[in-house]
């Protein structure tokens, strides 16, 4: 049922050979079966808008998931590459469980780096981590698009500049648990001290 109890032992009693309990240590313990599993995924971006005025652009993404209110949460951020309208940016790596599950909804955004935090919006695209397991097998890339502004009647505005997938691999982060339905040794000792300090 995932809980173990196991006996606490005196130290020099064990060391006697005539085991004294002092007490009881119970474990329980639960685990998702999707939590160890983790994907790693290289993304490219081509065809980035210029937002600054005598250079390319810094670009960075931003990886939210979309809650049942609707808002983002940011679950991971790539670094930002200096000067390049076509950047290839280093793995990024989600846990499932971090996410929700591969179907749930994604959202990746793509900035230009200002230093003074107002960063520019190049684009996005809604997706999940199944769609972008396709795109990385048909090796497609899916087209950024701007939303329209609020308040205005224009329709998102769909770009040429597109995001792929050049990596998608899911791999089993083994956790602790794993370690110790292994055969993984643990001890555990407790200390307390009575001393009294003059302090």
């Amino acid at each position: 049922d995932g809980s173990l109890t196991l006996d606490l032992l005196r130290q020099d009693s064990i060391r006697s050979g005539d085991s004294q309990k002092c007490g009881k240590l119970k474990v329980h313990a639960e685990e998702c079966v999707g939590s160890k599993t983790t994907v790693e995924m290289i993304l490219r971006c081509s065809d980035l808008e210029y937002r600054d005025l005598f250079s390319k652009s810094d670009p960075f993404l931003l990886v939210s998931k979309v809650v049942e209110s609707g808002a983002h949460i940011p679950i991971c951020k790539t670094e930002a590459i200096k000067n390049d309208h076509s950047p290839t940016w280093k793995p990024v790596f989600l846990n499932v469980q971090q996410v929700g599950s591969k179907e749930s909804p994604l959202i990746i955004e793509c900035y230009n780096f200002n230093s003074n935090g107002k960063h520019d919006l190049l684009g996005k695209v809604q997706t999940s981590l199944v769609e972008l397991e396709k795109l990385y097998s048909g090796g497609q890339g899916e087209n950024l698009f701007l939303s329209a502004a609020v308040g205005h009647d224009s329709q998102t505005k769909v770009l040429k500049s597109r995001l792929f997938v050049d990596k998608f691999s899911e791999n089993i982060q083994y956790t602790f648990l794993d370690y110790l339905a292994g055969g993984f040794e643990l001890n555990f000792m407790v200390a307390i001290d009575f001393t009294v300090s003059s302090n």
